[in-house]
């Protein structure tokens, strides 16, 4: 006699398997020893398949709440505009085959359950062991799945804050706004809109003084997509002297990205050096049009002195650099006086009236009694004497004898990215050169005698009354 469940070998009178322990029901068919092994060795090969898709249905299961997830968090972003299209690529990616293998496991598990009874009923077994080892299975199946879940979960519980925090200027930058021209004029370490690369070196000469950039620190203005924003309805909290982005507390990254929406609007001058900074770098080595017309927009509005200072020499070190501006007389006028007139001899090989006016006391003139009161009769006047003395309204001046210059001026800038010897860079100042030092003196000497004569011949002659 042979025990129905397990197949083995045992006495003819025993009530239960000593191998297996199941109970034993006695019938004629049973007493035969051969007849019933094919039926032992189907219903083996049976409970290995079944265990076999047990482990399988546990996995596939696993897999569609991974895929669930995945499908949830598209559907979160779906509504962001910056982060629709990997939104609609993870509704592909995971809501589909989502989809599929909750449909293959509905129908499998109705076939399993149909096989399983089927083959009960074919064997004539008794169901109670089989149920008991098909549901111990099953829990078995259902707790490694629950567990994988909770692991799952526990995983997307450590990584929510960074994912928040990944996220948050994204669905911040729906909620401030911000011009397309701002956001591409700004750093970003990290995200989507990454585009800061923290060392690049550049040489320029001018003058034959060789300009060197290398922006090799951490740049002032750069955005950390991680740090948090706290919204908040105050007044914006001031920053230190040199300010940084990455330590401003949350309020304060409220405020400065609620700023940008709108840079023409006043605000405490530590956040227009924040973003100034980020514009200096790309005047050099990123969106140079941009930057430069934001640049000329922030100086219209924000009137700081240090701030003027800055702008005024980027500006001039860009024209210098560059060559571009000669045509633009509104971005010349942005510059320093002396850095126009080391354009104007770099360009032109000359010297213009006004830069003669604006920098004449670093050439030892020092009256400039009608230059306040007439100025434009004195420019008239120069323009008059240096188109007789050189033919034309200007001060020719080789720019080869910038070599021999005997002072120089400094320009800064304000990105602390570069190093100390990098921000100040000091260039030769054509009115140091002794012989045009000496010729544009005298120019201007003469210029204030025939000024002062003809101011003097057009006073009305006082006319004198007899007292009777």
């Amino acid at each position: 006699m042979f025990c129905t469940n397990c197949g083995e070998k045992i006495l003819d009178a025993a009530k239960f398997c000593v191998s297996c322990g199941a109970p034993v029901f006695s019938s004629p068919a049973q007493t035969d020893p051969v007849s019933p092994k094919p039926d032992f060795a189907k219903a083996r090969k049976e409970r290995k398949k079944r265990k076999r898709f047990s482990v399988l249905y546990g996995f596939v299961c696993f897999i569609v709440s991974l895929s669930l997830i995945g499908t949830i968090v598209g559907l979160v972003t779906l509504f962001n505009p910056a982060e629709r299209p990997g939104a609609i690529a993870s509704l592909i990616v995971f809501g589909i085959p989502s989809v599929i293998m909750i449909w293959w496991l509905a129908k499998n598990k109705n076939r399993h359950k149909e096989q399983t009874i089927h083959t009960l009923s074919s064997n004539n077994q008794p169901l109670t062991r089989v149920q008991n080892t098909d549901v111990s299975e099953l829990q078995q199946s259902a707790r490694n799945v629950l567990d994988s879940i909770s692991e799952v979960q526990s995983l997307i519980d450590d990584n929510a804050l960074v994912a928040k925090r990944n996220t948050l200027l994204h669905s911040s930058q729906s909620h401030f706004d911000l011009p397309y021209r701002v956001l591409s004029l700004l750093w970003f370490k990290n995200g989507p809109y990454a585009n800061y690369v923290k060392k690049r070196n550049h040489s320029h000469d001018i003058g034959g003084i060789t300009v060197t950039f290398s922006f090799d620190r951490e740049e002032p203005s750069l955005i950390d997509n991680r740090y948090p924003i706290t919204e908040h309805n105050g007044i914006p909290e001031p920053l230190p002297y040199y300010p940084r982005y990455d330590d401003m507390n949350p309020r304060q990254r409220y405020s400065y990205l609620s700023w940008l929406n709108d840079i023409t609007q006043p605000i405490e001058i530590g956040y227009v050096f924040t973003y100034y900074y980020g514009l200096e770098r790309h005047l050099f080595f990123g969106n140079t049009s941009g930057a430069l017309q934001e640049i000329l927009e922030l100086r219209k509005w924000h009137k700081n002195n240090s701030f003027l200072a800055y702008s005024s020499d980027a500006i001039c070190l860009y024209i210098l650099i560059s060559g571009n501006g000669y045509r633009d007389t509104g971005l010349i006028s942005n510059s320093s006086a002396l850095g126009r007139s080391l354009f104007h001899v770099l360009m032109t090989n000359s010297l213009f009236p006004d830069d003669i006016i604006e920098n004449s006391t670093f050439v030892g003139f020092t009256n400039k009694r009608y230059i306040k009161a007439n100025y434009t009769m004195f420019e008239d006047t120069l323009k008059e004497i240096l188109r007789k003395e050189f033919g034309e309204e200007v001060f020719p001046l080789d720019k080869r004898l910038l070599r021999s210059y005997t002072k120089s001026f400094s320009i800064a800038l304000a990105n602390t990215s570069l190093s100390p010897e990098e921000r100040v860079h000091r260039l030769p100042d054509p009115f140091s050169i002794p012989s045009v030092s000496n010729k544009i003196l005298s120019i201007l000497q003469e210029t204030h005698e025939t000024v002062k004569i003809r101011i003097k011949e057009t006073r009305p002659k006082s006319v004198k009354y007899n007292e009777h």
